[in-house]
């Protein structure tokens, strides 16, 4: 059952970022779950300090699909190709690349949350600019509280800017500015409508809102934490989760043409973060408490917009916090199921909706995933179990059945390990992914650098190392 009401009031709620660190490894093939079992070749293995070895034949044959946005361990947006040769500094006015920098420098800037759009070739960013007013440097003033944004005293000014611009570099304009820290943004199918959370200075809850890269107009839809969500194809809705220890969770659809009005849905959720709309805007998924009294089991569901129907998918033992995706082209929905209890990671599940065959993996550390663009493989990752800060990257091929062990005991940054710890959302807003499927890009720590890394994803030709930076995406074309 689903009512419908207009969105008029705030709601307050909590949540957490969480972050992990990972190192460098070896190239291994290895069977995987109910798939054929496929013969291990020799290890290719590299020690911590050594020089990534970069693939000259990789750069020869490399097919140029897409661009890569990183950010640079400068602080500066790059984008560059996969072969890391032809690179356009988006920024160059960073300058928090040392703490003599932040000693010494009477204001700061610095970049984050470079952010493609879920087609094309759009890319925003956020810049954050710290100024001292005082002449006491900004590592002393650092150590000071937030100012309020009416405390006028404050020798400390601290704005943030988003900002949109082309792959290349041009076109680069405004789209909003303030005293509030942009956490999250996530582009609406049609590149014109940049969704995003915000977070206020010295306030507990957090802003959705939605602005137009055409006019620069901003309006907040919501006001609370944790908040996920996911666009429809046609860019004019949006599916929400927004949930609490309080009894304040909820799932809604919103619609932003003209007044925003909600739709709820009268589901018992079971818990989760994101909620998936299929490609076609035909389905959502999410997960919901079993129907039985007294059972505390969890249901993989899928709900149509059409007929207004519940489909279960798969009936879960217990209390599990689920994770799941649609592929690209619609046809098949993976999930991970983790206890709630202790480190996230579970099973990686592929369910196929045209023919209800379920795959299930026999890994159990599966902390996350992302689909490949032509649907046809999944990279996920999973913890080591002598060091959780470690994670390995694999490869699934759907259609071969085989599972490739691209690179074990990965140590990477904080901004990725966000990005790990929070995949179902970040699932939504970007990819690890060449547009050919053929690549994967991640950024890792090898020795005293942190490096970005272009890795074919069947495991047959080395890594190329494309420039020093903490976290990366590929653009959708």
């Amino acid at each position: 059952m689903t009512n419908m009401h207009f969105l008029n009031s705030h709601h307050k709620f909590t949540g957490r970022l969480c972050s992990i660190v990972a190192c460098i490894g070896l190239f291994v093939l290895t069977g995987c779950g109910q798939l054929p079992d496929i013969d291990e070749p020799a290890n290719l293995s590299v020690q911590e300090g050594e020089r990534l070895q970069e693939s000259d034949f990789a750069l020869l044959i490399s097919n140029r699909s897409g661009l890569i946005t990183y950010l640079g361990t400068d602080g500066n947006v790059y984008v560059t190709d996969q072969t890391g040769q032809v690179t356009t500094p988006i920024t160059a006015d960073a300058n928090a690349t040392s703490l003599e920098s932040f000693n010494n420098a009477p204001e700061i800037k610095y970049y984050l949350l470079p952010t493609w759009s879920t087609a094309g070739q759009k890319l925003a960013f956020a810049q954050h600019h710290i100024r001292n007013e005082s002449g006491q440097n900004v590592a002393q003033l650092q150590r000071v509280a937030l100012p309020t944004q009416n405390d006028s005293e404050s020798a400390r000014k601290s704005t943030f800017t988003i900002f949109a611009t082309n792959g290349d570099g041009t076109d680069t304009h405004a789209l909003w500015e303030g005293e509030a820290r942009p956490i999250y943004m996530y582009w609406a199918p049609n590149g014109e409508t940049l969704s995003a959370i915000l977070q206020p200075q010295n306030a507990g809850s957090l802003q959705f809102v939605v602005m137009s890269a055409a006019d620069q107009s901003v309006d907040v839809l919501d006001i609370g934490a944790p908040l996920f969500w996911d666009w429809s194809p046609t860019s004019q809705q949006i599916m929400t989760h927004i949930g609490s220890g309080d009894g304040l969770e909820r799932m809604g659809l919103l619609s932003l043409d003209g007044q925003v009005v909600e739709e709820i849905f009268d589901f018992e959720l079971a818990r989760f973060s994101s909620p998936d709309i299929s490609p076609d805007g035909r389905l959502v998924a999410f997960p919901t408490r079993s129907e039985e009294d007294d059972d505390d089991d969890t249901w993989v569901s899928v709900f149509d917009f059409g007929t207004r129907e519940k489909r279960v998918i798969e009936r879960l033992d217990g209390d599990l916090l689920i994770d799941a995706t649609f592929s690209p082209e619609g046809k098949h929905l993976a999930y991970v199921a983790t206890k709630t209890s202790g480190p996230a990671r579970g099973e990686l599940a592929v369910y196929s909706l045209e023919t209800g065959k379920l795959f299930v993996s026999n890994e159990k550390r599966v902390t996350a995933f992302f689909w490949s663009p032509d649907s046809q493989k999944i990279a996920w990752f999973e913890r080591a179990e002598s060091d959780l800060r470690s994670v390995d990257l694999n490869v699934l091929d759907l259609n071969s059945g085989e599972s490739v062990l691209l690179m074990t005991g990965i140590q990477t940054t904080p901004q990725f390990a966000e990005v790990l710890s929070f995949h179902n959302q970040y699932q939504r807003s970007a990819t690890i992914w060449s547009p050919d499927s053929r690549t994967v890009v991640f950024p890792m720590v090898q020795g005293e650098s942190t490096v970005i890394v272009a890795m074919d994803a069947g495991g047959k030709i080395e890594p190329r190392r494309l420039g020093e930076g903490v976290v990366s995406f590929w653009s959708a074309e």
